[in-house]
Parts: structure tokens; sequence; C-alpha cells
């Protein structure tokens, strides 16, 4: 076997240089390559935020489907997907009968009883009784309400009623006059409602 003394001159030069401190350097340079490697995949949470992201860094190959919700998106992306109305849905039942509603005012204007009977009606619409009883026979009572007129008579004496519905721009005076003895006087009652109706 044929000697190499070139290779046994290396050595001699190297060995002499393998001391501690050259060692304990390059395992120090060792570790130090390995741990900026472990921290480029070992990140904390929450450590990386839009600063860390280059711009169209994530792409849709990147986002999980079904993980972006409406909020996530911005507001012109939000207003493009609205899409056309649809058509008018049926038409609903109709809905319960409303509470009936609370009842006018109404107003009972009566007169004193006398022969003949009058009083004075205000602006409105009014149903006017007049009232009589006589023990003449023959006797015959008109209710006059401007130019409104109700007339009834009494053959065999009796009682009687006379009735107008009116409606009155202004003050108007109502009168019951009677014909004959009116035994008992005869007297007017009108009632005042908001509405009425006359046929």
């Amino acid at each position: 076997m044929k000697h190499n003394p070139r290779g046994t001159d290396l050595r001699h030069r190297v060995a002499p240089r393998l001391t501690y401190a050259n060692v304990m350097a390059t395992i120090a340079v060792a570790l130090s390559l390995g741990g900026v490697s472990y921290a480029a995949v070992a990140l904390p949470r929450n450590s990386v935020g839009a600063a860390q992201l280059q711009t169209n860094s994530v792409t849709t190959t990147k986002v999980a489907n079904g993980s972006l919700t409406l909020r996530d998106l911005a507001a012109p992306t939000r207003r493009a997907l609205t899409g056309t109305s649809g058509p008018a849905g049926a038409v609903g039942s109709a809905g319960p009968t409303g509470a009936p509603g609370a009842r006018g005012p109404s107003t009972i204007h009566t007169s004193a009883t006398s022969a003949p009977s009058t009083m004075t009606l205000p602006a409105g619409s009014h149903l006017v009784f007049g009232f009589a009883r006589s023990s003449t026979p023959g006797t015959s009572c008109t209710l006059t309400i401007g130019s409104d007129t109700d007339t009834a008579g009494l053959p065999q004496g009796g009682a009687m009623t006379l009735m107008l519905a009116v409606q009155l721009t202004s003050a108007t005076p109502a009168t019951l006059s009677c014909s004959g003895t009116v035994t008992y006087g005869s007297r007017l009652a009108a009632v005042q409602a908001d509405a009425l109706s006359i046929s």
C-alpha cells in the first residue's frame, strides 16, 4: 500500500486548530441558523396582521369555502349582490273587525209644557218630537220648524205625537201649536246628533 505523505501533512496541519473555542463557535452558528428557521414557521397566535401581508397575497384558493359572511365584504360589493325585486306576493286575508268607535256626542233639547210650545234649535241635525194631549174631540196640532211642518188631529181626543227630522244651517225656532183645548198642554223634545240621514 502506497503511503500518501500529502494527506498526512493536511491532517497534521488541521488537527492543531480544532480547539474548544473553534468547536463551540461552530455549534453556536448552527444553533443560530436553526433558531431563525424555527421562528419562521412557529409564529405566535395573532402575530400576523394586515401590515405583514403583501398586496394580493391572499387569493381565492387560500380562503376556505363558506368562511366569509356578508359583513366581511366591502359596501360596494354588497350593493352589487342585490338582485331585482321579486314578484308581489298574494293578498293576505282580511284582518279581524275592529272594535266599535266611541259614540258621537248628542244633545237633547226640551221645551216647557205649555200651549203653544216653542224652543230655538241650534244649527245641526235634529230629530224633533211634539207631544200633546187633549180631551176635546177634533183637536189638531202642528209642529213647525222653518219651512217643515207635521200635523196630526185627534177626532175623539187623546194623545198625539208629531215628529220632524231636520238639518239646520243656523239657529231656528221650533213651535208646536194646537187648535182647540189642550188639556195637559204640549211639549217639544229634540235630539241633536253629529249626522242624520233623512229619506
